[in-house]
C-alpha cells in the first residue's frame, strides 16, 4: 500500500502491476503519479487542461475529468491557469479575481477590498443579486430599482418622484414639498373663505 513501511521496492507491490518504489522506508509513487484514496494504486497527476481519463487523475482542487481536467461547475480557472476559483453567488462575496463576480452577477467586479461589487454607474439593492443602472429622475426605466434616486418609482418607464413627493431643484432627490405646498394651500383656501365674507359685510356697510 503506498503511504506503508518498506525496507526494499518489493515490499510495495500494486496489484494493478503499476510499480511503486521504497523511499526512505515509504512505499511511494513514481514521479508524475500520486495515489488513489486508498492508496492501493498510484494514478497518473495531470493538471488543468491535460488530458485524463477519470476524475481522479485531476489533482487540482476542485476539479474534474471532461476529456480534459477543468474547474468544476461554479467555479473558474485562475488567471495563471493553476487553480479553481469559486465563483460568486451574491453582491459581497469574497474574490480575487474579476471573473469570478462576472460569472453569474454582471455588471460586478473584484474590489480592493477582496469582495464582489457593482462597477461605477451601478447599484445593489440587498436581498437582490444583481446590480441595477443609475438611473436618476425622468430617465428610462423598466424596474423601480433601476431608479437610484431614493424614493423615485419606476413609472410608466420613468423614474419619477413617489406619491406625494417632488423633485428638488436640481431634479437630483425626492422632497415632501408637493405635501407641504398642498397643505398651505388648503389653508389659505379656508382662511379665504372665512375672510371674505366679512370684507363684503364690511364694503356693503361702508357705501
Amino acid at each position: 500500500m503506498i503511504g506503508g513501511k518498506c525496507k526494499v521496492h518489493n515490499n510495495c507491490y500494486l496489484a494493478s502491476g503499476m510499480p511503486a518504489y521504497c523511499d526512505k522506508s515509504e512505499c511511494t509513487c513514481p514521479n508524475s503519479h500520486h495515489p488513489n484514496q486508498n492508496g492501493t494504486d498510484c494514478i497518473k497527476t495531470v493538471y488543468l487542461d491535460g488530458p485524463c481519463q477519470t476524475d481522479q487523475e485531476c489533482v487540482t482542487e476542485n476539479s474534474r475529468c471532461g476529456d480534459v481536467c477543468r474547474c468544476r461547475v461554479n467555479y473558474i480557472q485562475s488567471r495563471k491557469e493553476d487553480g479553481c476559483l469559486k465563483a460568486a453567488d451574491k453582491i459581497g462575496d469574497p474574490c480575487s479575481e474579476n471573473e469570478q463576480c462576472t460569472m453569474f452577477l454582471g455588471k460586478t467586479t473584484c474590489s480592493v477590498e477582496g469582495h464582489c461589487s457593482c462597477l461605477p454607474g451601478y447599484h445593489h439593492i440587498p436581498p437582490n443579486s444583481k446590480c441595477f443602472p443609475d438611473i436618476g429622475l425622468g430617465g428610462m426605466c423598466e424596474d423601480n430599482a433601476e431608479c437610484a434616486v431614493p424614493s423615485a418609482v419606476c413609472s410608466a418607464g420613468i423614474c419619477s418622484c413617489g406619491s406625494g413627493l417632488i423633485p428638488d431643484d436640481d431634479n437630483t432627490m425626492c422632497t415632501g414639498d408637493n405635501g407641504k405646498r398642498t397643505a398651505e394651500h388648503g389653508l389659505i383656501v379656508v382662511l379665504l373663505s372665512l375672510a371674505l365674507p366679512r370684507l363684503f359685510e364690511y364694503l356693503k356697510s361702508s357705501t
